[in-house]
């Protein structure tokens, strides 16, 4: 039973890798579909790229911890199957709220 949940977050750890990495390497151009949209990256590319690499790194870093916690979960015969989503979900929105907070405090710093 599960396995319902392991395949969904290790999706989801994969998708995050893959959309950070192009914004990572700064090959994403400023946009109003993909990236740290917010008015003033929008208005300045020099900010974009800086802001959309920077909160990038903190989706990467979410995508791998639960690439590591999702099959922690699912492998320990002692994480229940609400426990098991509660941790994934926890990370997750723990991950995103902290990424979020912290690309704006840096967005602030941009010159």
């Amino acid at each position: 039973m599960k396995i319902i949940l392991l395949i969904p977050y290790l999706i989801l750890a994969v998708a995050l890798i893959v959309i950070s990495i192009p914004l990572i390497q700064r090959r994403i151009r400023p946009n109003v579909w993909y990236g740290f949209r917010v008015r003033r990256t929008l208005e300045d590319p020099k900010v974009w790229y800086a802001a959309n690499r920077y909160s990038a790194f903190h989706l990467l870093a979410i995508g791998v911890i639960l690439l590591v916690v999702a099959p922690a979960c699912y492998f320990s015969p002692g994480i229940s199957f609400i426990s098991d989503a509660l941790i994934c979900v926890g990370v997750t929105f723990a991950g995103l709220a902290f990424g979020l907070i912290r690309s704006f405090r840096y967005l602030r710093q941009i010159d």
